[in-house]
């Protein structure tokens, strides 16, 4: 009996943006910054009463990548709180997209039908703060 095997290849991209401000506050977003915990606030630390504000600098440049890459951008989006523990992370969760993400799926097909490009999503997420050791 012979079985066709077909080449699978997955990729997971991050791409940090380069905006002023952070994703979800007006704090300043320097990922150069050699002094430890200057770029906080109420909200980066999840403080009690505080609610995040989308970047809308992020969200432009995220719906163009999108359509450089000829996605199609969602009509309807949504924020998940990924819940967990991680040193780099002591609210214990992470503002993200997975069920509702702004970019949606594409599926580009070769000439010859032999090969495909899938993007799964586009999504946006807080990033982790740094670790430092030593």
């Amino acid at each position: 009996m012979s079985k066709t095997y077909y080449t699978t290849i997955g990729l997971e991209i991050h791409a940090e943006l380069k905006t002023k401000s952070k994703m979800f506050c007006g704090c300043p977003n320097n990922p150069d910054e050699k002094i430890p915990n200057v770029n906080i606030c109420e909200v980066c630390t999840a403080q009690p009463g505080t609610l995040p504000v989308i970047n809308k600098q992020a969200v432009l440049s995220v719906i163009r990548v999108g359509l450089a890459l000829g996605s199609k951008i969602a009509d309807f989006t949504e924020f998940d709180r990924k819940n967990y523990f991680y040193p780099d992370i002591p609210k214990a969760y992470q503002i993200s997209q997975y069920k509702n993400p702004i970019v949606l799926r594409r599926i580009k097909r070769s000439k010859n039908n032999q090969s495909s490009l899938r993007r799964r999503y586009g999504y946006f997420k807080t990033r982790p703060g740094k670790l430092f050791f030593g």
